[in-house]
């Protein structure tokens, strides 16, 4: 049982982290990222203006899980580390899938016009990395407050005998 909420801790760190480089990349895309993009081999911060919707609501959903992301994060870590019980894991089993539609979104990007004809960076990349983790993510966390249901229904049964004698 605390092994599956190392693992879970673990997922849920490698996600956080690939999501983080994909929103602060220099290069979602070749040469571009949401907030740099990348000259002569030197990254320059600035968020590429060209008025170009889908890379605008790429960035606005990169944001919004690098935020929810960063949230989730720190709420993962408190049951992991502390001694809270597994109940907390259903919620946080949907905000993993919070960040996972969010992360999905901001793949919204790749059809606009500044990311035509350009191969995918390391941005990208792990964005696609950090949906799959994110997903596993939440089908563990699902799973792990599956588990503390089960070991209620075990112990909601009293003992039968009374455990002083006379008392009976």
């Amino acid at each position: 049982m605390v092994l599956s909420k190392v693992i879970i801790l673990v997922l849920v760190t490698i996600s956080f982290i690939l999501t983080t480089v994909a929103a602060f990349s220099c290069e979602f895309v070749s040469t571009f990222g949401f907030v740099g993009f990348t000259i002569g081999g030197h990254c320059v911060k600035g968020i590429p203006n060209n008025g170009d919707s889908a890379w605008t609501a790429g960035f606005a959903f990169a944001m919004l899980a690098f935020i929810f992301a960063l949230f989730t994060f720190l709420m993962t870590c408190m049951p992991t580390l502390g001694k809270a019980k597994n109940k907390q894991y259903s919620c946080l089993a949907g905000s993993y899938l919070v960040v996972f539609l969010f992360q999905c979104l901001s793949l919204i990007a790749l059809g606009g016009n500044l990311a035509r004809h350009r191969s995918l960076a390391a941005g990208a990349d792990c964005a696609i990395a950090a949906i799959v983790f994110w997903l596993i993510s939440a089908v563990l966390a699902s799973q792990e407050s599956k588990k503390e249901d089960e070991d209620e229904e075990g112990n909601e049964n009293p003992a039968e005998e009374p455990l002083i004698e006379g008392e009976a």
